[in-house]
């Protein structure tokens, strides 16, 4: 039987597999993209990284044949980069009934208007621990198959710091 530390562990496994993957795109962008092209900022969330990645075309890449392999599997990134953004930034309700069944509760609340009328409806997903266990799963291998794709480039290097 679970407990609300159960759960707290997956999420945080959870959020620390989403931030090495965010760093290892911003890697693999750093080593693809040609030098005298521009770059997302550091601060760019990975979504924005992802959909950089989209819009990219051979001529900007020193690699176009991974530039092919990486937009082939973008679908399947962004589908999991948006799951995880529901999975952090909505709520979770830890109600003991369903804690001691292994389950959890996710409630989005959507704003939205419709002839002037404000109005919040709230969505609720259960899920089991295992759902979770899964998940984390899915993100652990999205960050491997880009930690991959930026292993098959070589390394970067900065340009040398003025000194004073």
């Amino acid at each position: 039987m679970a407990n609300n530390a159960d759960f707290f562990q997956v999420f945080g496994h959870i959020s620390v597999f989403f931030a090495t993957w965010d760093m290892f795109t911003a890697l693999l962008i750093v080593r693809l993209v040609r030098p005298e092209c521009e770059i997302p900022p550091s601060n760019s969330t990975l979504g924005k990284k992802l959909m950089f990645l989209e819009r990219l075309n051979d001529d900007q890449v020193v690699n176009p044949e991974l530039l092919t392999r990486i937009q082939t599997d973008l679908p399947d990134s962004k589908e999991v980069s948006r799951k995880r953004n529901r999975f952090i930034h909505d709520q979770w309700v830890f109600e003991p009934t369903l804690i001691a069944q292994d389950k959890i509760k996710r409630c989005t609340l959507r704003m939205e208007q419709n002839m002037g009328i404000r109005f919040a409806p709230m969505d609720q997903e259960e899920y089991h621990i295992t759902d979770l266990y899964k998940f984390l799963e899915t993100v652990g291998e999205q960050q491997k198959k880009y930690f991959g794709f930026a292993q098959e480039l070589p390394e970067t290097t900065l340009p040398p710091q003025k000194t004073t």
